[in-house]
């Protein structure tokens, strides 16, 4: 071998040495600096973790966060690592995390966490250096080993940890410590918060198995017209009656919270003349309540009638009933009052009964003296002056006043007829008159003939024409204003038929009306003339 093949071998031999130094350095990392699996879990807080033996993962919404990153690096700093999901039996890929999230040997900070949702049953897959994929479905791995170790944690059953290990470097046997990429998967549900008034708080993702609470800004909402929207309660899949925070919801599936409301109008209550009253009802009413108002009585004061938004309910109706069904004004109306005091004397009573009274000012009010048996109004008397015996009286209440009804005694009822006998024949009229003393007028006045009321005789005086013969007996009722009745003494009338001539027979201060003869009168009277002048001329034959 000459000199020059001499320094040519050297120098290939030195070279080969040099890149297998060199290749030799660049397959075989240096594994002894990175942290096993468990150790990685125990510096991120998840001291409490045990092993599971799954490989899918049911369908649903999750939250995927990537703690650290082991694998993947290179003297070129080249990261391949790609974490994807997929549906099982199925070649399509969702990439959740590429190679240059992050560029990064180690512990990832801070953490990168991602939402996804899987509308079936998925896998994971790490696509690793020359395009080599592994599968946490070991079936499916290029060794048909195990790339993917999953635990869960015991201090929180709804967080899955998983480690992925790549060995696809050089001898594509790598160091099986799990480490390459290790992330968190946990399940979610959203809760929808759901309100029409207000600022909902609340809706979101939450962990399957953990609480939710939904919450309002404001429990109530006031509009500014007399109209607002209160809080009441929660309803769907929460519960509870504090608008800051519902009743926990289990977030086992996705829920809504729905906040419920009630509509409230507000109720004024004023008084006319303003500040004569304090009455209370003013407020707020939940919409289809109803609210009741009273007028109180006030010194110096009637109460006149209410009205609703300027429509009156009725004069004098107290208590109403307002309908919370809008926005509502009552007003209770009173007026000023002087006081009215009625009083009466012995004999009688009067209507309104003696007291004192409030009337509205300037109202005219009436009072009807009432007199008892015996007795009668006699006169009234207004603030002590008399003021006559109408009946009713009318006071103007313009002021105070007082008014006395004063009332009389009345001598007892008493009455006489005259005459108190005659004797007349019949067809011959006899006029009864009478005189009345005592009680109360007006009277009123009834004739009765042999102990029977005379039909239509009921005036002061009476005309009897007898139709038959024989005695008859009158007398007289008579009846006051009170309906205290006197009745006179019994007058006696004799009547008999007259023979051969008329005469009549009166006792002292009787009065007889003439004779009035009829046509059956005047015929007798002419046949017993002729009669008696046939007599006689027969006694003057027989004489001669």
């Amino acid at each position: 071998m000459n000199r020059f093949s001499k320094r040519a071998f050297t120098l290939t031999v030195a070279l080969l040495i040099v890149f297998s130094i060199l290749l030799f350095q660049r397959v075989v990392p240096v594994y002894a600096s990175e942290p096993s699996l468990t150790d990685i879990f125990s510096s991120l807080g998840f001291t409490n973790v045990s092993p599971l033996t799954v490989e899918t993962f049911p369908s649903g919404t999750y939250n995927i966060t990537l703690y650290a990153k082991f694998g993947g690096n290179n003297y070129d700093h080249v990261d391949v690592n790609e974490l994807s999901y997929y549906q099982i039996n199925a070649s399509s890929f969702n990439v959740l995390f590429t190679p240059s999230e992050p560029t990064i040997y180690g512990y990832v900070t801070p953490t990168l966490t991602k939402t996804f949702s899987a509308e079936y049953q998925f896998g994971l897959s790490l696509l690793s250096w020359l395009d080599t994929r592994y599968f946490t479905e070991t079936a499916l791995n290029p060794d048909v080993l195990p790339h993917a170790s999953v635990y869960i944690n015991l201090n929180n059953p709804n967080m899955l940890l998983i480690g992925f290990d790549e060995r696809s470097y050089c001898t594509k046997m790598g160091d099986g410590d799990f480490n390459d990429m290790v992330f968190s998967l946990q399940l979610q549900y959203y809760l929808n918060v759901s309100s029409q008034y207000d600022t909902p708080a609340g809706q979101g993702w939450y962990y399957n198995g953990t609480n939710a609470y939904a919450s309002l800004a404001n429990g109530v909402v006031d509009h500014g017209n007399g109209t607002r929207r209160v809080f009441t309660h929660w309803n769907n899949d929460a519960s509870g009656t504090d608008y800051t925070q519902s009743n926990p919801i289990f977030m086992n599936q996705n829920k809504t919270a729905v906040a419920v409301w009630n509509t409230q109008y507000y109720l004024t209550v004023k008084t006319d003349p303003t500040g004569t009253a304090t009455i209370t009802g003013e407020g707020w009413y939940d919409e289809g309540t109803n609210a009741t108002l009273t007028a109180p009585a006030v010194a110096g004061y009637a109460f006149a009638y209410w009205d609703v938004d300027g429509t009156s309910r009725g004069n004098g109706i107290n208590p109403i009933t307002v309908s919370a069904n809008g926005l509502h004004t009552a007003t209770a109306h009173y007026s000023k009052t002087y006081t009215l005091k009625i009083e009466s004397t012995l004999g009688g009573s009067t209507n309104p009964l003696p007291g004192t009274y409030t009337p509205i000012v300037n109202s005219t009010v009436q009072v009807t003296a009432s007199a008892n048996a015996g007795y009668a109004l006699d006169h009234w008397e207004l603030d002590g002056a008399n003021a006559g015996s109408a009946n009713p009286y009318s006071i103007l209440m313009d002021g105070n006043h007082t008014l006395r009804a004063v009332f009389k005694a009345l001598p007892s009822i008493s009455v006489t007829i005259n005459p108190v006998s005659a004797t007349v024949y019949l067809g011959q009229p006899v006029t009864f008159t009478s005189t009345v003393n005592g009680g109360t007028p007006p009277y009123s006045y009834q004739w009765y003939l042999d102990g029977n009321p005379v039909s239509g005789a009921t005036s002061d005086s009476w005309k009897f024409t007898p139709s038959t013969a024989g005695i008859h007996y009158i007398y007289l009722k008579v009846t006051d204003f009170n309906n205290n009745t006197a009745q006179s003494e019994t007058a006696k009338v004799e009547t008999s038929t007259p023979v051969g001539g008329y005469s009549v027979s009166l006792s002292k201060h009787t009065t007889v009306e003439p004779l009035a003869l009829n046509a059956s009168l005047v015929a007798g009277l002419a046949i017993f003339l002729i009669s008696f002048k046939h007599k006689k001329k027969k006694n003057l034959n027989g004489a001669r």
